[in-house]
C-alpha cells in the first residue's frame, strides 16, 4: 500500500471514528511540510519582534509593554502547535499596537484642525437642558457614582476584548477569534484615517479653551476621567492620556467601537452573551459623552466603523479567501476542452 493510500485510509477511519492504533502513528509523519511552515513563521515572528524592539529603543520610546508584547510574539510560536496557532491568529492585534503606538510620526499629515464647526455639526441634533451640549452639562453636573461607572468602562475596554478573545480561542470558535483580531485592526486603521482626515476638538478642549482660534500646542487631558483619579486617589487616567501625542482625535470614538467588536464576536452564542456585551457597549457610549471625551456623533461614527470592520472580518475575508483558493485550484486543473486538430 502506498503512502497516499495509507493516509487516505487513516483519514476515512478518523471520520467514522474507527481509527486503529497502529494507523494513528502512520498519519503524523505523512503530513506534508508542516515543520518547515512552522519554523518559517517562528523566524518571521522573531524577526518582527526584534525589529520593533530595536525601533522603539532607537527612537527612545522603549517601555515595558513593548518588551512584553514583543517577547510574547517571539516566544509563543516556539511552544508547539497551540502557541503557533495563537500567535498567528493574534498577529493583527500586535500590528494594531505597533500602528497605534507610532501614529504620532504621521500626525503631521492631518487636515486642518477644527473647533467651531465641529462642535456645531456634532451637536445640532441633541441638546441638554439650558441649551448646553451634553458633555458640557455633565461637566457642570457630575455624580460620583456615574464617575466610577464611566471610569470602570473606560479602563476595561481592552480587557473585555482580551478576555473574549482568549475564551474564543481556547473554549469557543477559533474562526471568531481570528475575525475579532482582524476587525480590531480594521477598526483602528479606519479610525485613524478618519481622525487624520477630520481632526476635531474633543469636548474637554472646548470646555477648557472655549471656541475660537485653535491652540495647536494644547496639551492632552484626561477630561472628566480626571475626576475618577481624584475619587480613587490615583493617576491612572492622567498618565494614560499624557502619552497621547495628538489631542484632536475626537472623531471617531474608538472607545465606543471596541465593545461593538466584542459583542459581534459572541453574538451567535445566545442571550447570555448578548445582554452583558450590549449593556457594556451602551455604558461605554454613555461614558464617552459623560467624561467629555466625545460628542454623540463621534460615538455614532465609532459604532459605524466597528460594524463595518466586524462585517468585513467575519464575512468579507472568508469569502475573499475562498475566492482566491478556488481560483488557485482552478488554475492547476488540467483543461477538459478537446484539443483542436491543426
Amino acid at each position: 500500500m502506498t503512502d497516499n493510500a495509507v493516509r487516505d485510509e487513516a483519514i476515512e477511519s478518523a471520520q467514522t471514528g474507527l481509527v486503529e492504533e497502529p494507523l494513528l502513528h502512520v498519519v503524523e509523519p505523512l503530513q506534508p511540510s508542516a515543520p518547515s511552515v512552522g519554523i518559517g513563521f517562528q523566524l518571521v515572528a522573531f524577526a518582527l519582534a526584534a525589529a520593533h524592539l530595536s525601533f522603539a529603543w532607537q527612537t527612545s520610546r522603549l517601555r515595558w509593554e513593548h518588551v512584553a508584547a514583543d517577547a510574547l510574539l517571539a516566544l509563543l510560536p516556539w511552544l508547539g502547535k497551540q502557541g503557533r496557532a495563537f500567535t498567528l491568529a493574534a498577529l493583527p492585534v500586535w500590528l494594531t499596537g505597533v500602528v497605534y503606538d507610532n501614529h504620532g510620526f504621521f500626525a503631521a499629515l492631518h487636515g486642518p484642525l477644527e473647533v467651531n464647526l465641529a462642535v456645531a455639526a456634532r451637536n445640532f441634533w441633541v441638546t441638554a437642558p439650558g441649551g448646553l451640549n451634553w458633555p458640557e452639562w455633565f461637566h457642570l453636573n457630575p455624580k460620583p457614582v456615574l464617575d466610577l461607572m464611566a471610569g470602570f468602562a473606560y479602563s476595561t475596554h481592552l480587557l473585555e476584548l482580551g478576555l473574549i478573545g482568549i475564551f474564543l480561542f481556547f473554549f469557543g470558535r477559533r474562526d471568531r477569534f481570528r475575525a475579532l483580531a482582524w476587525s480590531f485592526l480594521f477598526a483602528n486603521v479606519l479610525g485613524m484615517v478618519v481622525t487624520m482626515a477630520y481632526p476635531a476638538a474633543p469636548p474637554w478642549y472646548v470646555i477648557s479653551h472655549g471656541l475660537g482660534p485653535v491652540d495647536p500646542s494644547a496639551a492632552s487631558s484626561a477630561g472628566g476621567a480626571a475626576r475618577v483619579d481624584a475619587l480613587l486617589g490615583i493617576t491612572y487616567f492622567q498618565h494614560f492620556y499624557a502619552r497621547n501625542p495628538f489631542v484632536w482625535g475626537a472623531v471617531a470614538s474608538l472607545h465606543s467601537a471596541y465593545p461593538v467588536l466584542a459583542a459581534f464576536a459572541v453574538w451567535d452564542r445566545g442571550w447570555r452573551w448578548r445582554i452583558p456585551t450590549a449593556a457594556y457597549a451602551m455604558l461605554m457610549w454613555f461614558s464617552a459623552v459623560y467624561l467629555a471625551h466625545h460628542y454623540f456623533l463621534d460615538v455614532v461614527i465609532g459604532v459605524t466603523i466597528a460594524v463595518s470592520s466586524a462585517l468585513l472580518a467575519q464575512r468579507g475575508m472568508p469569502r475573499l479567501a475562498a475566492y482566491w483558493r478556488t481560483r488557485g485550484e482552478s488554475s492547476t486543473l488540467p483543461s477538459t476542452e478537446p484539443a483542436i486538430e491543426p
